[in-house]
């Protein structure tokens, strides 16, 4: 029988159908020496090494390494790396027996599924809320767009993410863009005020300022619509002439 000189691990010897042969003090704290490994298992996890320990047996391999999730005799569920290799193989009337060392990986899985569900919060509130947002390569790219871009440009992500942001802008507006981006790009913040092409062959003013995304390296543009800003300055100043003509019409009238 076989003796683990380190007690401080969590690891046993299990046959095959997963019965304890031997087993530390730990993992008998945990799990006890008289249950079947896979009781403790959950049950989404249960099955997910069986192709890898057939070629553990066949040789294929010589060890392998999987993360699930045990509930312990207490009822507290972990996470492990269950790292498994083959102590002694079948013999004609045995059966093989398997050494696991598990390894508790619960506080980077919380980590993990903390950051997992931060990327979602953020991706679920940019996605439903009105500013709008491109990200770019270098070579100004398209990496991804908000949906909000997508309904007032009109532009679907299948056909222009990997095509250059450059191929929606006014040809007028594109030199000054360009020394924008690379401005930016080298790190100079500044913003830009230029002409979007819709679906409909219409044309949208966007200003835009930039960030720079190191971790994909290249740039997040931040637009703003000023559509609706441009069209209530040309009411405004309608109004302003207007007023004025009355006015001027008035003083007209009272001079008379």
């Amino acid at each position: 029988m076989l003796h683990f000189v380190r007690n401080h691990l969590i690891a046993a010897c299990l046959t095959a159908d997963g019965f304890v042969v031997n087993c530390t003090p730990k993992y008998q704290a945990l799990f006890g020496s008289d249950s079947c490994f896979d009781d403790f298992v959950h049950p989404d996890d249960v099955y997910q090494d069986v192709e890898l320990k057939q070629q553990l047996v066949a040789g294929n391999i010589n060890e392998f390494r999987v993360e699930k999730r045990l509930v312990d005799q207490s009822g507290q569920e972990h996470w492990f790396e269950v790292e498994t290799s083959l102590l002694q193989a079948a013999a004609d009337n045995g059966e093989p027996i398997f050494a696991v060392i598990l390894t508790d990986i619960t506080e980077n899985r919380k980590i993990y599924d903390a950051l997992l569900w931060n990327e979602k919060r953020w991706r679920d509130l940019v996605n439903h809320s009105l500013l709008l947002f491109f990200q770019c390569d270098i070579g100004a790219n398209l990496l991804y767009f908000t949906p909000r871009v997508a309904q007032l440009l009109g532009i679907k992500a299948n056909e222009w993410i990997e095509r250059s942001i450059t191929d929606l802008i006014h040809p007028d507006d594109l030199d000054e863009f360009e020394q924008f981006f690379i401005s930016n790009l080298n790190g100079n913040s500044s913003s830009y005020i230029c002409r979007f092409r819709t679906q409909d062959a219409g044309w949208v003013e966007l200003k835009l300022k930039a960030q720079v995304n190191d971790s994909e390296s290249g740039i997040i543009l931040h637009a703003q619509d000023l559509s609706v800003q441009f069209t209530l300055a040309g009411q405004l100043q309608f109004y302003r002439f207007q007023y004025k003509a009355l006015l001027t019409e008035l003083s007209q009238m009272i001079s008379i």
